[in-house]
């Protein structure tokens, strides 16, 4: 009898695990959908996942990787502002600590990579027809793993543009990965053991420096109240979405006469100048409303003039004058971006002997 036992359990022991059953669509939406988060920064949406735990969303580094002010919107509404902590481009893995704990549970990591064919889910914001400021539940899209790398997996289903940083999940519900937006038919995702070998450090991270060239028209305002015209382009370095470096040159025409001058009768002048500004930008909407910035700056201004003017003398004789002149001044700016393409711009090029000889320039273009 007992040898009987002893047989049973050992066959009962040698028996493989049986694997746990898949979670119906309704059960998995129930059980991660409340943690599943649209994440907004600089006009971008995208999707989160809460992790770790209720202080942190795990999203995409392509979501957050400029600046680090964000904000996330949960399932029930509830609106949480955060900072990027981790901004991974060796990884493509970022992480939002919130300013408040999340009103859903962190989400459970798998263990080990799915195989082959396995079947997965991505919970996303493309497909819900919300705006994008919007909380309400999010869209559950289905497929399977299609291709296996070291580095990134590709899932086969229906991953949108506003899917970047959706959680990918196995048939229990547990993370597996992270998905890095459209793909042609398959879409990459990062796998859950790249995720967690990340570090996360609570200091928020400055954020990434980026250029931004600009161009456009700028008019000018002469210490003689002459207007000039002419074009502008350059580029503005940024970093963290807020430190702000503005390098530029413009070319300026300036054919008005003075009225007060009854002895001038033709100016034909040309002015070049190049500027370097160091400012600081300030974002006056909200991170999913788009970036529209005020920038505060100062630096100096190198201006070149030349040409000829022409002045009629007391006995009516006309007198060519050539205009040579170099001024290094320093300048004030203040510029705005609307809608992180059309900006303005005002610049004040201080005359330190005498600022009501100052001038002045107000330049409107496009930023790309």
């Amino acid at each position: 009898m007992f040898a009987r036992i002893v047989l049973s359990l050992t066959c009962l022991l040698s028996l493989p695990a049986l694997a746990a059953e898949p979670l119906e669509p309704p059960t998995l939406m129930k059980r991660v959908g409340p943690s599943v988060a649209r994440v907004a920064c600089r006009g971008q949406t995208g999707v989160g996942v809460v992790y770790r735990d209720r202080r942190h969303v795990l999203t995409a580094y392509g979501l957050v990787w400029s600046g680090r002010a964000v904000r996330v919107t949960f399932p029930d509404g509830t609106v949480i502002d955060g900072e990027t902590v981790v901004a991974d481009s060796e990884s493509d893995v970022a992480v939002v600590r919130l300013e408040s704990d999340a009103p859903a549970e962190p989400i459970a990591l798998a263990t080990e990579r799915p195989a082959l064919g396995a079947l997965v889910s991505v919970i996303g914001r493309s497909h819900d027809g919300l705006p994008a400021s919007g909380g309400g539940t999010p869209t559950l899209l289905r497929g399977r793993i299609a291709a296996i790398g070291d580095d990134y997996l590709r899932v086969d289903a229906h991953v949108g543009e506003g899917d970047l940083g959706a959680p990918v999940l196995d048939a229990e519900g547990r993370l597996i990965g992270v998905a890095l937006g459209q793909g042609d038919g398959v879409a990459p995702m990062i796998p859950a053991d790249k995720v967690a070998a990340v570090p996360v450090d609570d200091d928020p991270i400055f954020g990434e420096w980026y250029v931004a060239p600009s161009s456009g028209l700028m008019l000018g305002v002469s210490s003689d109240r002459t207007l000039t015209k002419g074009l502008y382009t350059g580029f503005r370095l940024v970093g963290g979405d807020a430190l702000q470096l503005d390098l530029g040159v413009s070319i300026l025409f300036d054919d008005d006469i003075p009225q007060d001058d009854e002895t001038l009768i033709e100016r034909d002048r040309v002015g070049f100048t190049a500027d370097a500004l160091a400012g600081y930008r300030f974002s006056l909407l909200p991170p999913e409303l788009g970036p529209m910035h005020l920038t505060l700056s100062g630096g100096v201004s190198f201006q070149q003039f030349g040409g000829a003017l022409r002045t009629l003398g007391a006995d009516g004789r006309v007198t060519k004058i050539e205009i040579d002149e170099t001024f290094v001044r320093p300048t004030v700016g203040v510029g705005l971006l609307l809608l992180g393409v059309i900006e303005l711009k005002y610049l004040w090029d201080i005359n330190t002997d005498d600022l009501g000889a100052s001038g002045h320039r107000i330049g409107i273009g496009v930023s790309f």
